[in-house]
């Protein structure tokens, strides 16, 4: 786990690369399902090729795909998940990060 000097110092990257640094809970989990599914459909997928798709770091979905061999089946009873899935809870994200600007 890294120090909370180096958190704050990769938060501040982040941000000045004009990154998103967080996600929602149901984005991350929509992520995890993508990839879980993308494994399960045959064949390895190339995680460069996956994490350009979902737009996160390739060292992300190395670690969700690491620990698909720690019990991650217990997944195959959600539905399936698309690219669509993860736009609309982005979109949902924002609307309410907007609207708890307002308030």
């Amino acid at each position: 786990m890294p120090s909370p000097e180096a958190s704050r110092r990769n938060i501040r990257i982040a941000r000045a690369a004009n990154r998103r640094t967080f996600r929602s809970w149901q984005e991350s989990k929509i992520i995890q399902l993508y990839i879980w599914q993308a494994y399960q459909d045959g064949g390895t997928p190339k995680q460069q090729v996956l994490a350009d798709r979902l737009g996160v770091d390739q060292s992300w979905v190395s670690r969700v795909s690491r620990r698909m061999s720690q019990g991650m089946n217990e997944l195959c009873s959600n539905p399936r998940v698309t690219l669509e899935d993860l736009r609309n809870a982005e979109r949902f994200r924002i609307a309410s990060s907007l609207l708890n600007q307002n308030i």
